[in-house]
């Protein structure tokens, strides 16, 4: 099964297309953000919002970026603020955007290098394990069951709050470090205990040549309860394409369908306190189909699907009880 998925994956990530309807365009030759790319030739000179399906909640930084430039090469007649969109989130990648010459009036400040943001709030949560205790119900293992001793585990609503800081350092083009952090704490009135939690993650993504990326993650969290402490590590490396699919260029005033794709595959090492770790392997296409209106066009044309698949293979473990 491993075997058959991998050459699956890279057999979509080498293959120029597949199973494309008639009218329809690979679109393989999308500029890589190495360097500005000419914009379209029809843009509509107005600064108004307009609806970006691209920019789906599910979708990555990098595939809806992907996305947005598939959409201004097939979509026809485009809108400026769509334009400006485009160039300004290409520089944040640390890319020359789209080389665009505007008036003074409209020209936006240059992006930083560098940049945070801070956030900080309330939190509400409902936890079946307040305190880290056992559960009340016997121990199931095969044929034998035991009897489990208090403390048993305590439930109920916490309140609390958490602080949380995440930024960005940009060194080159599609080359860039992502850190984020932060921790809070949630008390239960009730049981007179709390949570505490913190977390953190640093990223380098790491722009190799046409659309291939290697990235590297470390990642940290902790837990304090009243009777257990955890603490996980993880370390993690990708290497991922993204390319274009399937696309319907606009005609006659028709919305452009597009199509996206980023796949790969990530190789992760997860440490739990008291030592014990496994390697997991996980394979995954991650997908974007938008449909996205020219300028001027009904914005209720503009949507979008984000599909996802994976496969996750873990390292196998012998004399370890899980439970």
């Amino acid at each position: 099964m491993r075997a058959f998925l991998s050459c699956f994956i890279f057999a979509v990530l080498l293959l120029p297309g597949f199973g494309l309807a008639q009218n329809a365009t690979q679109n393989a030759d999308i500029a890589p953000p190495t360097s500005a790319s000419p914009p379209p030739a029809a843009i509509v000179p107005t600064t108004e919002a307009v609806r970006q399906p691209c920019l789906h909640a599910l979708a990555d930084e990098r595939l809806a970026n992907h996305c947005l430039l598939n959409a201004l090469q097939n979509q026809g007649a485009v809108a400026l603020s769509q334009v400006l969109l485009v160039d300004r989130r290409l520089q944040f990648e640390g890319y020359a955007g789209l080389g665009l010459t505007l008036p003074p009036q409209i020209t936006p400040p240059p992006v930083d290098n560098f940049s945070v943001s801070r956030s900080i709030g309330p939190t509400v949560e409902y936890s079946t394990d307040i305190n880290g205790g056992n559960s009340d119900q016997p121990l199931q293992i095969g044929f034998l069951t035991f009897a489990v001793s208090p403390p048993f585990q305590e439930s109920g609503i916490l309140l609390g709050g958490e602080a949380y800081i995440s930024g960005r350092w940009v060194h080159g083009g599609g080359r860039y470090v992502n850190f984020a952090g932060g921790g809070g704490y949630a008390h239960s009135f009730d049981h007179d205990i709390g949570i505490e939690r913190t977390r953190g993650q640093i990223c380098s993504i790491n722009h190799i040549k046409n659309w291939w990326y290697g990235d590297v993650c470390f990642a940290d969290s902790r837990e304090w309860k009243e009777l257990t402490h955890s603490i996980n590590y993880q370390g993690s490396f990708a290497l991922s394409k993204t390319f274009a699919g399937r696309t319907f260029p606009s005609q006659d005033g028709q919305p452009a369908r597009i199509t996206s794709h980023q796949a790969g595959i990530r190789i992760a090492r997860n440490v739990e306190k008291g030592g014990f770790g496994q390697r997991q392997t996980t394979f995954f296409l991650d997908s974007i189909h938008a449909r996205h209106p020219v300028a001027g066009g009904n914005p209720l044309d503009a949507n979008s699907v984000v599909t996802g698949i994976s496969l996750t293979q873990g390292e196998k473990k012998e004399n370890i009880l899980a439970t």
